[in-house]
């Protein structure tokens, strides 16, 4: 009796969970929701991978490069932005572990808490040791017991040396790109200028009178600007440099 009540409980409890929840729950994911769509996505990768290999064993032999753009392009695209170390691995090395990568995002959910109200840099660098990390965690779990905590923290020093330098230069590359592409647009301006002012001259082009004297200002100002260059280039070249003559202890005076 006891039993039978137990099931007809059961039931209940089911029958009123379908009925009672919505049929679509539309929210952002969070906490360990959140989690476990990221370890379901990476394993859904990780099976991908193995099962291309299969298919096509020459993709074995692709550059590095290559591998990572088709899984940059196709429908973990979102979750190789997200975690590339970790689709890095798994896609150049073979080399995943569910794991580690779980202990990762736990890392990780402290890291963004701790650096909430942190600077840029700060969040950067907190960032960069969580990547360290996952490799280090990676390197436990294929290591499993053979490995020592020494070891391992030698593995993530290298991990986040190799990391930081790497950001470092992708920001330096970064800074020198942004750099040429404002000269090339300052040199690209006065380039259109000066053809339009040829075209203008040889009557292949006309423009508005708004125009017309917008242009001329322009000019006006680019005319008295090279002025004051030349001005300043002529004073350095014709006036004699003053040399200053000593004439005593703590005292100077000048020739002239």
């Amino acid at each position: 009796m006891k039993r039978s009540q137990e099931k007809a409980y059961k039931r209940n409890r089911l029958s009123k969970k379908s009925t009672d929840e919505p049929k679509k729950i539309n929210i952002k994911p969070s906490g360990d929701d959140f989690m476990d769509q990221c370890m379901e996505t990476a394993e859904k990768l990780w099976v991908d991978l193995k099962k291309r290999i299969r298919e096509t064993p020459e993709f074995v032999d692709v550059s590095d490069e290559d591998k990572l753009k088709i899984y940059q392009n196709n429908e973990f695209k979102d979750f190789y932005t997200s975690y590339p170390i970790v689709c890095r691995y798994a896609i150049c090395m073979g080399q995943y572990s569910g794991k580690a990568f779980k202990r990762f995002l736990q890392k990780f959910k402290i890291m963004q808490n701790k650096t909430r109200a942190a600077s840029k840099e700060t969040k950067m660098d907190e960032w960069i040791k969580c990547q360290a990390s996952y490799i280090k965690f990676l390197y436990q779990a294929y290591s499993r017991k053979s490995h020592s905590e020494r070891e391992a923290q030698m593995v993530w020093q290298q991990a986040y040396n190799t990391l930081k330098q790497e950001f470092a230069d992708f920001e330096k590359m970064h800074k020198d790109v942004e750099e040429r592409l404002k000269k090339e647009e300052k040199y690209n301006k006065v380039e259109i200028v000066k053809e339009m002012t040829k075209r203008i001259a040889n009557e292949e082009q006309s423009l508005s009178q708004t125009s017309t004297t917008q242009l001329v200002e322009r000019l006006k100002i680019q005319v008295m600007k090279q002025r004051w260059k030349n001005m300043i280039s002529q004073v350095k070249s014709d006036v004699e440099k003053i040399q200053p003559v000593c004439i005593g202890r703590g005292k100077v005076a000048v020739s002239g």
